[in-house]
């Protein structure tokens, strides 16, 4: 049975859920099916315009159709922060010298905890969400009682029971966990957001005898208190209608299991037992209890891990004897969860650390068999899709945990279906919780919007023509700048001091009979090197500001990512860097314009820049396999090792590590001042003839006795300077960048070694070995 609250004559049918738990939409709907408790009118813990763009939406999606398409989902746009970080946002802004809306979205969500879009699942197996259909079901208002608008502060989720479908009791679930759940709450804004919610409902209350209200539990307890207290007036509210501030968005699968109750197959089992409300069926048909969910998973994975573990001599048949110990683990773990069984997330983290690879392939492509197609581009050609960038994928130009939106730009053309990307955006899930870890990267989405209509992955490296052209570039730039270099000589004096008297040169001409008097004199001279192919001097490029309306954005690109089965000899030093540093390798530093491609080669392309500047630090990493061998080289101290690829970590390392201040506004600057820690005697800079470097930038040099040697910009041709400063990013169908699909090539014009003869003779060698290699491995 489901709470009860009289009001002025009204009775209020309360729903206080757990969000995306199943037994609380069956409860919805039960109330909503039975011609007893049917309502007259919905209230949502929603803001009004929220509400008003999901009742909208709903009605077109189950329009003729039986389920709710999985899945679905609404990304709001946030504006406010916390109370609790106002001063830390203030602090941020004084050090930075910049308004919040220009610092990095990533450094904004670490140290404010904001996410500029919150996102909402239409998740089958939420009570909001079956409220919502339910009055598009029964062609009743559906109205949403919370504030307009609120701040999150990500907080502790209560470790309480989960409910179990066949013997769900609401009353005596609620009454039991309402006081655990409510400690939870925040105490500035969830105080008033009750208050708000309790006031509209009570104007509601004035208009309909009967009405159903669902929100969370946590809120249940005070919700009751200021219902049932007079002296809270009703509070009228205008209904809002859709705002320009939401997106409709399809929710890529390993997003959308956060809102999928245990398993994701429960969405579909619910879809299967519900019942629309008003056909005279009075409650939904019993569903399968998450143990048993659990235990079908598991069977189904046995049956298929088994009899393949027995093909593969690398996974012999005896590896069964894994499996007790594994069941055992899981059945301890069940013992934390009274009446159901382990979580997703944990069963594929118990996998992972004891069974072998191919089981937890297997177990992961179960757990995401919901039984149905996922809902996708192919099915909503008009919705983009919201997914996480990989912080593995090779993708070399954007930061971990930011998500991005794909969609459909164009349709039948030669090439096959053609998507565009957005920039990175930070998003934060609406009452739901990501899963730790990323442990579904073993599965794959079949429906994962290829790019270019062909078959490259998720792994997006920079064309190597853009980076043979910059590094041998480099390469002649280092061979044709010379440094100015000191000599200091003793000559006889001959009417002028020069720099003062040589005492020891005059004592040896006095000791030797020769008895002149010698003085010192420094001459200044020009030499030119050749740079070395194993640690090369860094090269600062520094082009023309690009006129465009987009801001520049700074970019750290990596020598490699998760590259250890690569490493030969030295796995324990290798170890020692990414446990004291991190590992992001960062090889290159550059401030880039990205702007639309043109239309001729966006099919080829991920991404299009155009370089601002650019820091080249030591050998040309154009795949990961010869990266590794250079980071390995050079006992992996030759470049920043970071724990991300922000621009704020790199400053904060080369202030820790290097005791250098960087300020990033002056990005000129930063690029040098970044090179200067891993140059042996120089640092080249080719820039516009004129430009003359910061004091620090000067201070720095030398005091580390590091010259900067500079090489004017029109050296070389305004073709060549253009091709410098294009920034193309390709994805390949390979995490170490060895494989380019044809497509880019033929679209492109050029093949990936274009400009590899600007290099020394034994890079085209190494270069030529890595490609012979990716070669073998295509065949």
């Amino acid at each position: 049975m489901a709470p009860v609250i009289e009001i002025d004559g009204c009775s209020v049918y309360a729903v206080p859920a757990v969000h995306y738990r199943a037994p609380f939409a069956a409860e919805v709907n039960r109330i909503c099916s039975d011609p007893r408790t049917r309502p007259e009118a919905i209230a949502v813990e929603l803001a009004p315009h929220i509400a008003y763009e999901l009742r909208t939406w709903m009605s077109e999606l189950v329009a003729g159709h039986s389920e709710l398409p999985c899945m679905l989902g609404l990304m709001v746009k946030n504006r406010l922060i916390h109370p609790d970080y106002f001063e830390s946002a203030v602090n941020l802004q004084m050090n930075t010298g910049k308004q919040l809306a220009e610092i990095s979205p990533q450094l904004i969500k670490n140290l404010l905890h904001f996410s500029e879009n919150l996102l909402i699942g239409l998740s089958s197996t939420d009570s909001i969400i079956e409220a919502v259909r339910c009055s598009v079901g029964l062609n009743i208002p559906v109205y949403g009682v919370d504030m307009d608008e609120y701040s999150v502060n990500p907080g502790r989720s209560p470790l309480i029971e989960e409910p179990v479908s066949n013997s769900f009791d609401l009353e005596k679930y609620a009454s039991r966990f309402e006081g655990m759940a409510a400690t939870f709450r925040d105490a500035y804004v969830d105080s008033r957001r009750e208050t708000i919610m309790a006031a509209r409902l009570k104007y509601i209350a004035r208009r309909f005898k009967r009405i159903l209200f669902t929100g969370g539990l946590a809120h249940w307890v005070m919700l009751k208190k200021l219902l049932n207290d007079p002296s809270l007036k009703p509070a009228e509210f205008l209904d809002r209608g859709p705002s320009g501030e939401m997106t409709r968005v399809i929710i890529h699968p390993k997003i959308a299991v956060a809102f999928m109750d245990r398993y994701p197959l429960m969405s579909t089992l619910y879809e299967r037992s519900r019942n629309s409300p008003g056909e005279g069926t009075l409650f939904p048909a019993a569903m399968e209890t998450p143990y048993n969910i659990y235990r079908g998973i598991l069977d189904k994975v046995y049956s298929r891990y088994l009899p393949e573990s027995g093909k593969n001599k690398f996974s012999p048949r005896n590896e069964s004897w894994k499996l007790a110990d594994f069941e055992r683990l899981m059945a301890n773990i069940a013992m934390v969860h009274p009446g159901s069984s382990p979580s997703m997330t944990e069963m594929l983290a118990c996998s992972e650390s004891m069974m072998p690879q191919e089981f937890t392939r297997l177990l992961a492509d179960q757990l995401m068999d919901i039984g149905r197609p996922w809902a996708s581009i192919g099915q909503f050609p008009e919705l983009p899709v919201v997914y996480l960038v990989p912080e593995g994928s090779g993708d070399r130009t954007t930061p971990p945990e930011l998500y991005k939106l794909v969609s459909k730009s164009n349709e039948n053309n030669d090439q096959g279906s053609r998507y565009k990307r957005s920039r990175s955006f930070n998003v934060n899930y609406r009452e739901a919780y990501p899963l730790p870890g990323n442990p579904l990267d073993s599965w794959e989405w079949s429906n994962e919007p290829k790019e270019h209509g062909n078959k490259a992955g998720s792994f997006c490296w920079v064309w190597p023509p853009c980076e043979a052209l910059l590094y041998g570039t480099a390469y002649e730039a280092s061979a044709l700048a010379s440094t100015t270099v000191k000599k200091n000589d003793s000559l006889p004096f001959e009417g002028s001091l020069h720099e003062g008297l040589d005492i020891k040169a005059t004592m040896r001409s006095s000791i030797t009979g020769e008895k002149k008097i010698y003085v010192k004199k420094t001459s200044l001279s020009r030499r030119t090197s050749q740079p070395d192919l194993t640690r090369p001097e860094p090269v600062v490029f520094i082009f023309d500001e690009f006129p465009s309306e987009v801001k520049p954005e700074w970019s750290l690109m990596l020598a490699a990512l998760n590259f250890g089965n690569l490493i030969k000899n030295k796995k324990n030093l290798y170890n020692e860097t990414v446990r004291k540093f991190g590992n992001y390798f960062v090889t290159v530093v550059c401030r880039t314009v990205y702007i639309e491609p043109p239309e001729a080669i966006r099919d080829a392309v991920d991404s299009y820049g155009i370089l601002e500047g650019i820091l080249k630090i030591g050998h040309p990493c154009i795949n990961a396999k010869q990266g590794a061998e250079w980071l390995e080289q050079n006992d992996f101290n030759a470049c920043p090792v970071l724990q991300n690829t922000s621009i704020h970590t790199l400053v904060d390392f080369y202030k820790r590590h290097h005791g250098i201040s960087i300020d990033e506004s002056d990005w000129k600057s930063t690029l040098i001042l970044a090179g200067i820690p891993y140059a042996r005697e120089r640092v080249v800079i080719i820039a516009p003839a004129g430009f003359k470097p910061s004091l620090s930038t000067f201070s720095a040099a030398k005091r580390r006795n590091i010259s900067l040697d500079f090489l004017p910009l029109n050296y070389f041709s305004a073709e060549r300077i253009a091709g410098m400063r294009r920034r193309l990013t390709v994805r390949t169908s390979d995490s170490y960048g060895l494989h380019y699909p044809p497509e880019a090539e033929r679209i492109l014009g050029e093949k990936p070694d274009k400009y590899f003869d600007l290099f020394p003779p034994l890079l085209q060698q190494e270069f030529a070995k890595y490609s012979h290699e990716g070669r073998n491995e295509n065949r």
